[in-house]
C-alpha cells in the first residue's frame, strides 16, 4: 500500500493528512508539520570528526593473509 497525504482546511488551519491505509493516519497542522521536519533535520545530523588519512605502516593497509 503506498502512502498518501492531502491537505483538509478545517475553518482554521489547513491540516496535512497522511493515510497509510490500514496502518493508521496522521493528522497535523502545516506548522506542526514544519515543526517536524526541523525537528527531524537535527536529529538526523550526525557528527563527526574529520577522516585523515591512513599512514603508510597502519595496519589498515597491509595484506597479512
Amino acid at each position: 500500500m503506498t502512502l498518501t497525504h492531502h491537505l483538509d482546511w478545517n475553518g482554521h488551519n489547513w491540516i496535512l493528512v497522511i493515510d497509510n491505509g490500514p496502518h493508521g493516519r496522521i493528522e497535523m497542522t502545516l506548522d506542526e508539520f514544519v515543526a517536524f521536519a526541523i525537528q527531524l533535520k537535527a536529529d538526523l545530523m550526525i557528527d563527526y570528526e574529520e577522516i585523515k588519512p591512513l599512514d603508510a605502516g597502519d595496519p589498515w593497509l597491509t595484506d597479512d593473509n
